[in-house]
């Protein structure tokens, strides 16, 4: 297999085939790919929620500019960041740490005040900023294994994040929506499909 020649055949897919479901296994690889992801001080500032009920995807679609994407998509997968992302939230995923890398009370203790430290400094206007910013690690993640799967995808940042918050019950779990990918299996209609992928030659795009 040649990553390369699979982000080549990769696209931002305009419209899928409703028919074909992505399989449950590989959305499972999927999920897997983007918990894997890098994150800043590795604290997983998102969640990720799978919408597969068509009536959802339904209404979700007229939450989304009515882009062919949404309903037409096997799988839409939401990325949502954590509004609590807090002295207690670092406090747990500091213990869980400890706990799986055998550290010494010391240690995890440093670690602990050291990451409420680096957290409490980032200023409040620019914390929503960093959080999401984690969440495209994992789309990043999610785009390259889904095209190494040959699975199709769309990153979209073209709904009403509020619409969806609510009608998620996202609110209620403490999480707003920040970019959503569609999955699935590209449609013979979708004349994208076609378009030779438009790139700047690579001695254009490195900057010495």
């Amino acid at each position: 297999m040649d990553i390369l020649e699979k982000l080549k055949w990769r696209y931002a897919v305009k419209e899928f085939d409703a028919d074909k479901k992505v399989p449950e296994e590989t959305v499972k690889r999927l999920l897997e790919a983007v918990n894997l992801s890098a994150t800043s001080m590795g604290l997983q500032q998102f969640r990720i929620m799978v919408i597969e009920d068509q009536e959802m995807k339904n209404r979700l679609f007229e939450l989304s500019g009515t882009q062919k994407q949404i309903n037409t998509a096997s799988h839409i997968l939401v990325f949502a960041c954590l509004n609590n992302l807090d002295d207690e939230y670092i406090e747990k995923y500091t213990d869980k740490m400890a706990i799986e890398r055998s550290l010494p009370e010391n240690v995890a203790a440093d670690l602990k005040l050291r990451f409420k430290n680096m957290v409490g400094s980032i200023p409040k206007d620019q914390k929503a900023i960093w959080e999401e910013k984690q969440a495209y690690l994992g789309l990043g993640n999610l785009l390259t294994v889904a095209a190494i799967e040959g699975v199709d995808t769309c990153p979209m940042e073209g709904f009403s994040r509020e619409k969806y918050d609510e009608i998620l019950g996202l609110k209620d779990k403490q999480l707003r929506a920040v970019v959503i990918c569609p999955i699935g299996y590209r449609s013979e209609n979708d004349r994208f499909q076609h378009y030779k992928k438009v790139r700047l030659p690579l001695e254009d795009f490195m900057v010495n």
